[in-house]
């Protein structure tokens, strides 16, 4: 089988090279397409890289701010029982407190009405010393 080109028919060993230039084209055709590939899968991993380090970024700052939320947390739980046993401290002071003013109060009742008595008691003698009705005196 002769194979022509524009010129004329092909000699001998001429076929092979005209087939390796073909395969030549057609291979650095898709050498070429695979390196348009390639910068374009390195642009989107770059752009992908960029957006992981603003996801890291965004996790540490989360991070901290957790950290710090559970110290702040620990610090208001400590001053909340401190707080609570402050009160229960002071509300056992003040029960104890108003139990001595009642005491007090129970104990100052009756020695006024015990004074009372005795000063009615002494009007009365004063008055029969004077010899005036005790029926005036109240």
């Amino acid at each position: 089988a002769v194979v022509s080109t524009q010129s004329g028919p092909l000699r001998p060993g001429e076929r092979e090279i005209v087939e390796f230039k073909r395969e030549l084209m057609v291979a650095i055709k898709k050498a070429r397409e695979d390196e348009k590939a390639t910068i374009r899968a390195e642009a989107e991993l770059k752009r992908l890289d960029e957006q992981l380090r603003v996801v890291v970024e965004e996790v540490e700052k989360l991070q901290k701010t957790n950290n710090e939320s559970f110290i702040e947390n620990e610090r208001l739980d400590e001053q909340i029982y401190n707080t609570e046993t402050t009160l229960k401290n002071n509300l056992a002071i003040f029960k104890k407190s108003l139990t001595d003013v009642t005491r007090t109060k129970g104990v100052m009742e009756k020695k006024i009405v015990t004074e009372r008595k005795e000063f009615g008691h002494f009007k009365v003698e004063s008055a029969k010393k004077k010899k005036v009705p005790t029926a005036t005196l109240r």
